[in-house]
């Protein structure tokens, strides 16, 4: 009878129990999926932050949206220069210098500079205050910041500007095939300030003609400072350059 009994219990419960395992093999066997899912789903969308959907690496592609200045001597810029067949770009800056700040920030991280640099030209960033920059400040005669140069690997200067500059200066200034006509004069007015007179001076934007101690411009851009006239009168003027203490 017991056995009777057990056999009945078996044949009830065992169609139960297949059930049961057979849904719990199931429901095993769904989360495998979704876990392998996510999984996948999650290295996507990791792949996504590293390559854009055009498959371009785009961590390569932030490298190379900069510029990428290069902290040079002289001779290292022009070895490389005529390695690479290039000009040179030499960047006169300092940390404290504002209108230096502005184009860093406005100017240097516009795409089509960044291209035009990086492909053009080999880049030299030089602070006037590092010890690596005597034989440049020399070199150059350099009265203040920022100011630029384009030389070739023959060290020629091909051009030149001094002061800040906006953004479609800087282009014109990069993509020039000739020296601006006021090249010499410019030269001229930073060698001799006080060869020329303040109307040219304050064309050039360079207040290097003050002849008072206590105004001389050294304020930072966009912002108004106290200059003198040849007359002694005070005028202002906005300034993009920040030039040395005479």
């Amino acid at each position: 009878m017991k056995r009777n009994v057990r056999e009945a219990t078996k044949l009830f419960l065992n169609p139960i129990i297949n059930i049961m395992m057979s849904s719990l093999q199931k429901t095993i066997y769904l989360i495998m999926v979704l876990l392998s899912l996510a999984t996948e789903l999650a290295a996507q969308n990791l792949l996504k932050d590293t390559i854009g959907m055009d498959g371009v690496n785009t961590n390569e592609t932030r490298k190379s949206e900069t510029i990428n200045w290069l902290q040079l001597t002289m001779d290292g810029a022009i070895k490389k220069a005529k390695a690479e067949r290039k000009d040179i770009l030499v960047y006169f800056t300092a940390k404290w210098c504002g209108p230096c700040l502005k184009m860093d920030q406005e100017v240097f991280s516009n795409q089509d500079v960044i291209s035009v640099v990086n492909d053009n030209y080999i880049p030299a960033k030089i602070d006037i205050d590092s010890w690596s920059a005597k034989k440049w400040k020399a070199d150059f005669r350099v009265k203040g910041v920022p100011d630029f140069y384009i030389l070739n690997s023959d060290k020629k200067r091909l051009r030149h500007y001094f002061g800040g500059m906006e953004l479609n200066q800087v282009q014109d200034f990069l993509n020039l095939k000739e020296p601006p006509a006021d090249i010499n004069m410019l030269d001229t007015t930073l060698n001799s300030p006080r060869k020329l007179g303040w109307k040219n001076k304050v064309e050039l934007g360079i207040g290097a003609g003050c002849i008072q101690d206590d105004c001389r411009v050294t304020e930072q851009v966009g912002r108004n400072c106290c200059c003198c006239s040849p007359g002694g009168t005070r005028r202002h003027v906005n300034t993009s350059l920040v030039l040395f203490p005479r």
